[in-house]
């Protein structure tokens, strides 16, 4: 993955950020992570064209947290929730080839 470079468009509760160098991957799995916090009311992203490598990510909060927080809380997440996939993944694969070396 590419470096990303963020622009925050909007501040309160409502937060429009263009992440650089991100596509549908990320944005995909931030998006649903953002839908599993409490407090914000709206999360959804969108590629403005298919040969830009940038997507705008944008959140909304019922007000309980600033939409800033509620991201950054949701990009913890995100990351928490990867970590285990790769985790998951890696001890999979480890039992794979402890199976096919016993064969």
């Amino acid at each position: 993955m590419e470096d990303s470079e963020s622009e925050a468009l909007q501040p309160g509760n409502n937060l429009l950020v263009k992440l650089e160098g991100e596509d549908h991957t990320f944005g995909n799995v931030l998006r649903e992570v953002m839908w599993m916090h409490p407090h914000i009311q709206l999360s959804s992203y969108t590629k403005e064209h298919p040969n830009l490598s940038e997507i705008l990510i944008r959140c909304q909060t019922n007000g309980v947290v600033s939409a800033e927080q509620g991201m950054v809380e949701s990009l913890h997440l995100a990351k928490e929730v990867l970590m285990h996939v790769e985790d998951t993944m890696a001890a999979a694969v480890k039992r794979f080839q402890q199976q096919q070396q016993q064969q």
